[in-house]
């Protein structure tokens, strides 16, 4: 006869998940999501050891003419799907979280403490690493981030998010352009969706190889992902530039300020293109506003590559 048993998947959010089928294949329940598979084998193995001595308690049973309704013997009808509320960690998970929001307002100290304390809580939080690390990049604390990354690796090898991270810091501060552009193919292996991903890659492969083609085939991808990726055109526009591919650079150029009206960078690139052209006037017009958004002529020879924000 055929045994029930437990089945792990990932879910539409990339989640792992457990699933408990009977014997004849029909779901008896399903559980809640999880960032780590760690912590579905700790849930499924909790409910090994306690399911078999759980007593039933019946909160549903309501009064009929002032008798309870007895209890109805179990027929052979369809299982019903139940969701199981499985074992977490929810002090660590808080901490995590408030993390990310201190991230998104670029209070980073804050966040390295948030993650902190959640890795203190639960050491096997996989993601609390990678995010720590992303927090240190943003820092320039790239040696922090890089041992943060290995970590978040080793505890989950299938983290896109320390792939990331660790590329990026290969990418802006190690000039190791092919472990970064390793790093970069394992982010999109296990997230293709990551635009970011792609518009890293392809300015390792632009900076770093000099294959311009292989640029800007990953930054066409990345505007493609991301249509309003205003980094990614200017990046883009600087490969063709490389080219000497000059209208597709003026158009690139063109297409970030217009998603971003105040991308210094993009006005000084867009500028330095219109010089090789010999369009003297919107030149000048361009190094003027770069200039009037923060870039000095003395950083101008500076500042001729690629864009590295996140």
């Amino acid at each position: 006869m055929a045994t029930a048993k437990f089945e792990i998947y990932m879910d539409k959010g990339n989640q792992f998940r457990f699933r408990l089928k009977a014997g004849n294949g029909e779901i008896i329940a399903v559980g809640e999501s999880y960032p780590e598979k760690k912590s579905v084998l700790k849930c499924i193995a909790s409910i090994q050891k306690n399911a078999p001595i759980a007593e039933i308690i019946d909160t549903t049973a309501v009064k009929d003419e002032g008798k309870k309704t007895a209890a109805k013997k179990p027929t052979a009808k369809k299982p019903a799907t139940k969701k199981v509320t499985m074992e977490k960690t929810p002090p660590a998970k808080e901490h995590f979280d408030k993390g990310k929001n201190f991230i998104d307002q670029s209070d980073l100290d804050k966040a390295i403490s948030e993650f902190t304390e959640a890795i203190s809580l639960d050491p096997d939080f996989s993601d609390a690493y990678a995010y720590r690390a992303k927090a240190h990049n943003l820092k320039r604390d790239y040696d922090s981030a890089i041992a943060d990354c290995d970590m978040a690796l080793k505890l989950n090898p299938d983290n896109p998010i320390g792939y990331f991270e660790r590329g990026y810091t290969y990418l802006y501060d190690r000039k190791d352009f092919d472990s970064a552009i390793a790093d970069y193919d394992q982010a999109i292996k296990l997230d293709p969706s990551n635009a970011a991903a792609y518009s890293h890659r392809g300015v390792a492969y632009g900076q770093g190889r000099k294959d311009f083609d292989r640029a800007i085939e990953d930054l066409t991808q990345a505007i493609k992902l991301d249509p309003d990726f205003a980094i990614a055109y200017s990046n883009r526009g600087l490969a063709y530039r490389f080219k000497n591919d000059n209208d597709h650079a003026i158009a690139d150029y063109t297409q970030a300020i217009r998603i971003d009206p105040f991308y210094a960078l993009a006005y000084f690139n867009r500028a330095l293109t219109y010089q090789s052209v010999g369009d003297t006037a919107k030149a000048d017009a361009d190094f003027a506003k770069a200039e009037k958004l923060g870039i000095r002529g003395g950083e101008r020879g500076y500042l001729r590559g690629y864009s590295e924000k996140k």
